[in-house]
This record gives C-alpha cells, structure tokens and sequence, in this order.
C-alpha cells in the first residue's frame, strides 16, 4: 500500500494536480509547496511508514467543499500510521479504512451521479461505456442505475456487509476502469486495488453480516 501510494501521489504531482485530475494546481508559491511536499511524501512513501503523515497534511489543503470526495486518502493516512505491522488487513484500523473508502463512494455516487448525473452523462459522451444501450436503456437511467450501485458498494464497505465480495467487486471495477482508460488511470487507483485485495484476505469484520463473503 506504501508503494501503491507513493507512485500515486508522484505520479499526481508530476501531472500537476493534488490528489485528483479536479484538483489543479494553478501555479501559486503555496500550489508549488503543496505540489513539492506532495512529490516528496511520494518518495518517503516508498520508503517509510512516516509517509502517512505527508498523506494527512496534504489532506488539508483539499477544499473542505471537495473533502469527502477524498476521505479515502485521509483514510489510507491513519492507516499507515495506526495499523500494526503484522496481518494489517486484520486490524482496527482496517475497519476505519473501510469505512473512510465506503464514505467516500457514497459521497461520490450522489455527487457525480445521483444529484448531478450531467457530470457523468459528459462522460458517457466521449466514453461510450453505457453496455446497457443494447437492451435499449438510455444513458441517463445507466448513469442512476451507476449511482445506486456505487451507493451500495459504499453502505455495504460502511456497514462491514460482505466485504470479501465488495473487495472481489472492486478489484473487478478498478482494473476494468484501468484496462478502458490505460496508464494515468491506473496510476490514480493503484491504492484501490490494494484496498480491494486487502478486503479479499482481511479478517477484520465490524459486524456478524460482514461474515459472508
């Protein structure tokens, strides 16, 4: 995860955004601080577990408005700091983790489909993705249909509900998006795709639900 995290805030940093492609830097002296720290919590990523901290001071420089789009970084913070070294799938702090990502897809399915499904029609504009145009559902019912299981995957995570299967479900989502969008996509969620293996091995559960898998 320290790896996957490190390419990631690099590679961000080099493509000249904190964090997101929605979170450009626009050349200021403090955009060019954040955007070094960023760099350089990248490379101590790599090598130490102290990188956690970078994660979280750049944490706040995410406009509050925009925060709960990215609890998943806050989250993936305060898991390289608190979890334990050994099984750290199996932790507590595992389970906060889960629940900081699961946040963050709720947050994301209201904001880019439910109430604001134009962002996500855009999309579909220049990425025909809607593989449901074949039995004659239109883009703006997939873009909901979209929205509400990105709703569930985030309650489910939230709730501890079946998260070797939500694990299965978003190795399967992220590589999908990766393989569709190539490099710089898979760049931007490499820390997913370790998250998602995680919940595949984790023993880890908040509830007796989160027993099935």
């Amino acid at each position: 995860l320290r790896t996957a995290l490190g390419i990631t805030l690099i590679a961000a940093a080099c493509q000249g955004y904190l964090v997101a492609p929605n979170l450009m830097f626009d050349g200021t002296e403090l955009h060019l601080l954040v955007r070094l720290l960023q760099f350089f919590t990248g490379l101590l990523l790599l090598t130490d577990r102290a990188g956690g901290w970078g994660i979280v001071l750049l944490c706040l420089f995410v406009p509050w408005t925009q925060l709960p789009e990215h609890l998943d970084l806050v989250g993936f913070g305060l898991f390289l700091l608190w979890a334990p070294v050994a099984r750290p799938s199996d932790s507590k702090a595992f389970v906060v983790l889960r629940g900081l990502i699961g946040l963050t897809f709720v947050s994301l399915s209201f904001t880019e489909k439910l109430l604001h499904p134009e962002y996500s029609l855009a999309f579909l504009q220049q990425h025909q993705w809607n593989f449901l145009a074949l039995v004659g559902v239109d883009d703006s019912i997939f873009v909901l249909c979209a929205g509400f299981a990105e709703l569930s995957l985030g309650l489910f995570l939230l709730l501890g509900l079946y998260p070797r299967l939500c694990g299965a479900g978003l190795l399967f989502l992220m590589t999908t998006t990766c393989l569709m969008l190539g490099v710089s996509e898979l760049l931007g969620h490499l820390p997913l795709l370790v998250f998602g293996y995680g919940l595949v091995v984790s023993n880890a559960q908040c509830s007796s639900a989160g027993n099935g898998s």
